[in-house]
C-alpha cells in the first residue's frame, strides 16, 4: 500500500503536461511493482486484480500521453517552420517594397507574387505618416509606437484595398496602397490618425499621393507624399496634407519681405523688443504658405540680415552656426518664428552691449553662473574673481542690470534645476538637491517650499505628468 500511496503522490505532484511519456512509463513500471506486491502481501487475487487494473489504465494513460506529446512537438515544429517562413517572407515584402519606393524596377511580377505581393487593382497610392513632437518622446517608446502606428494602418486601409507597409527611414511610415475607389481613402487616412491619438496619446501628421495607374509610378507618390508632409511646417500638427492640394503652391513664388526685414532690423537697433516680435510674427505669416525650401531660405536670410548688425558678417559665412540645419529639424513655422525672435532678441542684447559696458560684465557674470552653479562652493567672491572685479561693484552693477542680487540669481538657477530634475527624473529629492549645488537636509525642503510653494514630492506628483 505504501508503494501506490507513492504513485497517487506522484501523479498529484505534476500538472497534466508534465506527465511525459518518460513519466507515463515509470508510472507503468511502479504500477507493475504496486501489482506484485499486492499479489504476494495479499495472498489474494481481489487485489492482484485491482492492481492489474490499475496498471492497465497506466498503460493506457501513458500511450495517449506519449501520442500527445508527440504531436504537440510535431506541432512545435511546424509552428516554428511557418514562423521562420512568416519572418523571411516579411523581411523579403520589405526589400522589395522599398526598392519600389526609391524607383527600383529590377525584380519581376513573378518575385513579386511569390513574396505575397499582389498588384491586381487600377490604381496606387501612398500615404506616409510622422509622429508629431517627436523629440519630446522617450526614445525608447518610439519603435513600439511606430511598430503600432504601422499594424492600426494596415487594419483600416486594407479595407480600401491592397496594402504593404514599410518604415523607409527613421522618421517616417510608409503604406502603398493597390486600389479600385478613390472615395474610401481619406476617410480610412481619417480614421488610422484618430485611432493613433486614442491609443498612444500622440498625434500624427499624414502626406498622401493617389491616383497613378503603374507600379512604376510608386517611387514618385512616395516622393511626392513626403514633401506633402514638409508642409507641416505651416498645416500644424495632426494634419493629413493632399499633395494635390499643395502641387500648386510649390510652383508659386513667395517674395522675400523687404520692407518687413528693414523694420524689423529698425527695431533691434531702436531695442524696441514688443514691435520686433510683432513685425517677426508678421514675417513668418507671410512666408508660411510658400514651399518649404522658400520658408527655410527666407527665414536663414533674415537672420543672417540681424547678425550684420553686430558683426558685419553674414551668418551663412559663420561656419560656427548653421542655421538652415538648425531649422530643417522644426516641425511648424511657430517653431521658427519662435526661433528667428529668440535670435533677434539676442542680437538686441549684443547691440545694447555696445552703448552699455556694464551690461557686458552683468552678462559675463550670469554666463559664468550659469556654467558652475552646480558647484555647492560657487560664492560671490569665486565669482569677483572670474570675472576680475570687486565682489562690491559686481554686486551692484548685477543688480542694476538684472534687478536681483547675484546671490537671487545662483538660488533660481538652483531650484530651476531642482523642478527640472523633479520632473524629467526618478531621483529622491536630497540626490537632487544635491546635483543643483543645494545642502541637503531640512533647510532644503523648507527653501524648497518657500521658493515653489509645494514640497518636492508635491512638486513632483502635480507636474510629471502634465
Amino acid at each position: 500500500m505504501q508503494l501506490k500511496e507513492k504513485i497517487k503522490k506522484y501523479i498529484k505532484s505534476r500538472s497534466a503536461p508534465q506527465i511525459t511519456a518518460a513519466g507515463c512509463i515509470a508510472l507503468v513500471v511502479l504500477n507493475i511493482a504496486a501489482a506484485a506486491v499486492s499479489f504476494m502481501s495479499s495472498g489474494g487475487r481481489g487485489a492482484a486484480a485491482v492492481s492489474f487494473a490499475v496498471l492497465i489504465l497506466t498503460a493506457a494513460a501513458a500511450a495517449v500521453t506519449v501520442k500527445a506529446a508527440k504531436a504537440a512537438h510535431d506541432g512545435a515544429s511546424k509552428d516554428g517552420a511557418s514562423t521562420l517562413r512568416y519572418n523571411f517572407l516579411a523581411t523579403k515584402r520589405s526589400e522589395l517594397i522599398r526598392k519600389l519606393l526609391v524607383g527600383n524596377f529590377s525584380s519581376s511580377r513573378e518575385e513579386f507574387e511569390e513574396n505575397g505581393i499582389v498588384f491586381d487593382k487600377t490604381y496606387f497610392g501612398v500615404v506616409t505618416a510622422r509622429i508629431d513632437r517627436l523629440k519630446e518622446i522617450d526614445p525608447a517608446k518610439v519603435p513600439t509606437m511606430k511598430f503600432g502606428i504601422m499594424n492600426i494602418g494596415d487594419d483600416v486601409l486594407s479595407k480600401t484595398g491592397r496594402v504593404y507597409s514599410i518604415e523607409p527611414n527613421e522618421y517616417d511610415i510608409a503604406w502603398v496602397i493597390n486600389y479600385e475607389d478613390y472615395h474610401p481613402l481619406l476617410p480610412a487616412v481619417e480614421q488610422v490618425q484618430k485611432f493613433v491619438e486614442s491609443i498612444y496619446g500622440i498625434t500624427a501628421s499624414f502626406g498622401c499621393n493617389f491616383g497613378a495607374e503603374s507600379a512604376e509610378d510608386i517611387s514618385d507618390l512616395f516622393r511626392n507624399s513626403l514633401y506633402s508632409l514638409s508642409y507641416r511646417l505651416s498645416k500644424g500638427y495632426n494634419s493629413i496634407i493632399l499633395y494635390n492640394s499643395i502641387k500648386d503652391l510649390a510652383k508659386g513664388v513667395c517674395e522675400y519681405p523687404e520692407q518687413l526685414e528693414r523694420e524689423i532690423m529698425s527695431d533691434i537697433s531702436a531695442q524696441n523688443g514688443a514691435s520686433m516680435k510683432a513685425h517677426i510674427h508678421e514675417f513668418a505669416e507671410k512666408i508660411a504658405e510658400a514651399p518649404y525650401s522658400t520658408v527655410i531660405g527666407h527665414a536663414n536670410r533674415l537672420i543672417s540680415a540681424s547678425d550684420k548688425l553686430v558683426s558685419g558678417i553674414a551668418a551663412e559665412d559663420d561656419i560656427t552656426v548653421n542655421y538652415v540645419e538648425i531649422m530643417t529639424r522644426m516641425e511648424t513655422i511657430a517653431e521658427i518664428e519662435r526661433f528667428i525672435a529668440a535670435h533677434c532678441e539676442s542680437v538686441m542684447q549684443k547691440c545694447a552691449k555696445k552703448s552699455d559696458p556694464k551690461q557686458s560684465i552683468a552678462d559675463e557674470i550670469s554666463n559664468y553662473i550659469d556654467e558652475h552653479f552646480r558647484d555647492s562652493n560657487l560664492s560671490v567672491d569665486m565669482i569677483a574673481g572670474e570675472v576680475n572685479r570687486s565682489a562690491s561693484y559686481m554686486r551692484t552693477i548685477f543688480k542694476q542690470s538684472r534687478g536681483i542680487s547675484v546671490s537671487e540669481y545662483i538660488s533660481n538657477k538652483r531650484f530651476d534645476e531642482v523642478c527640472r530634475l523633479l520632473i524629467e527624473t526618478d531621483l529622491p529629492a536630497q540626490e537632487i538637491g544635491k546635483r543643483a549645488g543645494l545642502s541637503s537636509g531640512p533647510y532644503f525642503y523648507t527653501a524648497f517650499k518657500k521658493h515653489t510653494g509645494y514640497t518636492p514630492d508635491q512638486y513632483r506628483n502635480i507636474h510629471k505628468h502634465q
